[in-house]
Formats: structure tokens, sequence, C-alpha cells
């Protein structure tokens, strides 16, 4: 029986990426940080329609008006949790997530202890403190930890085999300025 998300060898597939984090995905290669201001090399029109420029640019100038305060270019964050063991593992790992801005939104990276509680669901202290902690970044924080809680079951699959094919090592959520959420493998740059 072939389960859904899944070819019929039962093997998951992930899901296809939102056409808008494709967009993102293209125009990546094109747009480059530098500390606090993104910039748009020319080059992008050669790949992106006016329109999709437009929506990049769009993007970009949001993430060059951050304040001071909302700009904190990378935090990490600990949660503390009795029980220290993950269910694949029976060493003792420490909860951790880090942030940072990029020009498309926000970006958290989750290392796999804390990955495999949210995988697990939410009831969990140590991620009932990570949402706290990723509700109170503004201005996108609120919408990725709601649609962590609410979407759960669509991110659960992708979240685990994100992590499982970068050798159990977490996953990334990243969320754009206009609210798409896409959960990413914390390998991705080289495959």
């Amino acid at each position: 029986m072939k389960i859904e998300g899944t070819n019929f060898s039962n093997k998951f597939i992930p899901p296809t990426p939102d056409p808008n984090w494709e967009l993102v995905a293209k125009a990546d290669h094109y747009v480059y940080e530098e500390g606090r201001t993104a910039r748009i090399n020319h080059d992008i029109y050669q790949v992106l329609s006016r329109e999709e420029v437009a929506q990049v640019q769009r993007m970009v100038d949001q993430f060059n008006n951050l304040t001071d305060e909302q700009y904190r270019y990378e935090a990490t964050f600990d949660y503390a949790d009795e029980s220290v063991t993950t269910s694949t593992n029976s060493a003792a790992c420490q909860n951790q997530s880090s942030h940072k801005w990029r020009w498309f939104g926000l970006q958290i990276t989750v290392n796999e202890c804390l990955g495999r509680k949210i995988i697990e669901g939410v009831s969990n202290p140590a991620v009932t403190a990570f949402l706290t902690a990723i509700a109170a970044i503004k201005p996108l924080g609120g919408i990725i930890a709601t649609a962590i809680k609410i979407h759960l079951a669509i991110y659960k699959k992708w979240m685990d085999w994100a992590s499982d094919y970068c050798g159990n090592k977490g996953f990334e959520i990243n969320a754009t300025w206009v609210g798409i959420i896409t959960i990413s493998r914390v390998c991705k740059k080289n495959g």
C-alpha cells in the first residue's frame, strides 16, 4: 500500500516547493548580503522576469529596512530539557537552534536533538520554549511558530527526511517575508 508523500516503494518524497519559494531559490544566486545590506546583481534579469525581480526587490527592501533591534544577525538558543536524550541516540544532547535574517526572510537552523522533539510533537517543554523564542523574533517569528504548531503533520515527514538526508544533523526552517514556510536540508549547499 502506497502511503501519501511516498513513491510506490514507500520511500518518502519531499513535498514540492511552493512556487514562491522556487522564486527565492532562483534569485538566491543573484542576491548577495554584505552584513545588513542585501543587493541584487543585475544578471538576475537573465533568469527572472521584471515582475519576479520586483518581488525579489520587495523582499530585499524589507531585509534592508530591519531595525537594529529586529536585526540580530545570528542568535543561538539553548533549551533546557529534563530528558536530554534523543529517541535515536542514547548519548546526551543539547537542544539548540539558531536564526539569522536572510534577504528573503528568516532562516532557523534546528539541531538534531531539538529537531527530533519537534518531529515527535509540540508538547515537549523544549519545543514549547523553542516556539516561544521563535514567536518573539519580529516581524516573522510569530508566523513561523504558528505554522509549525498548525502544520506539524504536514512538515513532520519533511523535517524527518531533511535531517536523515544530512546524517541526522537537523534541518532549516525558512520563512519568506510573505509568509511562505519551507523546510530544507542543512547540507543542501552541495547536493
